[in-house]
């Protein structure tokens, strides 16, 4: 018989962080399941780390690619669903972990729900030590009694996202949706997909539970214009998914207050990003988004940003060279 899960990974240099991935799957307290892993054409030993658990383990099935990186991620995933078997799909990154009893939880909610896409709780995971964090924040989440219908409005309007660590999704929907959805705009494939599969008949389904433990990487300018990518085209794609469809009457709509802050301070990193190359005119631009998003202090705040590395600029570029300045007597 078909496994009732199959787990697909994508894998590209993570041969410190793969290895505690896989444990976790593997000490599941539900074991119908396979394993899909895709190594993305690793440079380091991330390859010989999987083989290692394939040869422990035979629900592990690997597959290595030459590396084609996040522009292609929705294809990634495409051919490991091709070669998966079972009723449901769980996402498990390589540097992300899971709670042992996280496909059991899920795999009952599904079967219970007739959902094609679940998701819960997440807690944070940095430098090994789980954070007593969770997001979404339990205190003030309205999902746990939200209908499916205002689910996929608050994804829509970015008052909450799904993070793969947590999701399950239902395997034929996936597939009669087209697979992973990617748009060029959008260097990720996860919120397209969730929102087309909470578009469904089968709807979004929020489970209480903490599904999944997301570790956190240190931050660096080389994610800045990511993270900006990232709130630009995820709302881009949201208002014209929510256009083909109907859904909302206006893409303001869909400027909950998250977003717009999400939104304001991927522009004013993405500004700051400008200013440091020189790019002036790109830098008032995302000043200007800012106050259109009427995020008045970030405004503010990127204004003196720019007046200062400016003016720091101009005091560089006005220092007189050393071998003109006349020595005393």
């Amino acid at each position: 018989m078909p496994p009732t899960v199959s787990i697909l990974m994508s894998c590209y240099n993570r041969a410190d962080l793969v290895g505690q991935s896989i444990e976790s799957a593997l000490a599941q307290d539900y074991a119908d399941f396979e394993f899909i892993i895709v190594d993305d054409g690793s440079s380091d030993s991330s390859w010989q780390v999987i083989q290692q658990y394939m040869a422990q383990d035979n629900r592990i099935k690997g597959f290595r690619y030459p590396h084609r990186g996040t522009a292609y991620f929705a294809d990634i995933y495409n051919n490991a669903l091709s070669k998966a078997q079972g009723t449901f799909v769980a996402i498990l990154d390589s540097d992300d972990t899971w709670p042992a009893d996280k496909l059991r939880k899920q795999v009952h909610a599904h079967e219970a729900l007739g959902c094609a896409l679940s998701f819960g709780y997440l807690r944070y995971l940095r430098d090994d030590t789980l954070s007593s964090k969770t997001y979404p924040e339990p205190a003030s989440s309205k999902l746990v009694t939200s209908t499916r219908e205002t689910l996929l409005f608050g994804l829509l309007r970015g008052d909450y996202f799904v993070s793969p660590v947590t999701s399950m999704m239902t395997r034929q929907v996936l597939l009669d949706v087209g697979g992973f959805q990617q748009v060029d705009y959008l260097p990720a494939w996860d919120y397209p997909t969730y929102v087309t599969l909470a578009n469904t008949p089968q709807g979004i389904a929020f489970i209480p539970e903490v599904l999944g433990y997301w570790r956190q990487h240190s931050a660096s300018q080389l994610t800045w214009q990511t993270a900006a990518d990232l709130a630009e085209g995820s709302y881009r794609f949201a208002c014209e998914f929510s256009r083909q469809h109907n859904l909302v009457p206006d893409s303001n709509t869909l400027l909950s207050g998250k977003r717009c802050n999400w939104l304001a301070g991927a522009n004013y990193r993405a500004a700051v990003l400008a200013c440091d190359a020189g790019n002036y005119q790109q830098t008032w631009q995302h000043c200007q988004r800012i106050f259109a998003l009427r995020r008045w202090k970030l405004f503010i705040k990127s204004l003196a940003m720019m007046a200062y590395k400016t003016l720091r600029r101009l005091k560089q570029s006005w220092q007189i060279p050393r071998e003109f300045v006349s020595k005393p007597e």
